[in-house]
């Protein structure tokens, strides 16, 4: 079990946090609705579609700022890059900057978007379904 200095937190779905200082493998799943006015750079997003709920598995460097080993999002089927990432950064702050780019268009260069552990995500259109999970993955190796 890897210590984290200070907490972390996860945005709810309800806009409250939920706080961490230990990254566990019994960590919370938590639900996010991407709320638009707590990230003023994903205010374009737009809803195309009913949402699904979108498990993301985090490893390495996102599990640690988080201390969770998974959140969960809500996205249309049919969703862009950008608005996963802005998803994702509202239900994970301490992602930005970390995992996630300053500007909140991509994740950082040296981070993968792969879809079941099968296929990586590496255009801008992302079809999501039901029960799907999302792993965001460092692609760098270490021993």
């Amino acid at each position: 079990m890897a210590t984290l200095e200070g907490t972390n937190s996860c945005r709810g779905a309800d806009g409250t946090s939920t706080t961490t200082g230990v990254a566990s493998p019994n960590a919370p799943v938590t639900t996010v609705k991407p709320a638009l006015g707590v990230m003023p750079a994903c205010a374009g997003m737009t809803g195309r579609g009913a949402g699904i709920s979108v498990k993301v598995e985090l490893f390495g460097t996102a599990r640690l700022a988080t201390g969770k080993r998974s959140v969960e999002v809500s996205l249309p089927t049919n969703t862009s890059r950008r608005d996963f990432v802005c998803a994702l950064a509202v239900a994970c702050p301490q992602l930005v900057a970390h995992v996630i780019r300053p500007d909140l268009t991509d994740l950082l260069e040296g981070y993968l978007l792969n879809r079941g552990g099968r296929t990586f995500l590496t255009g801008d259109a992302i079809s999501v379904a039901p029960g799907d999970s999302l792993l965001i993955i460092s692609n760098q190796a270490g021993g």
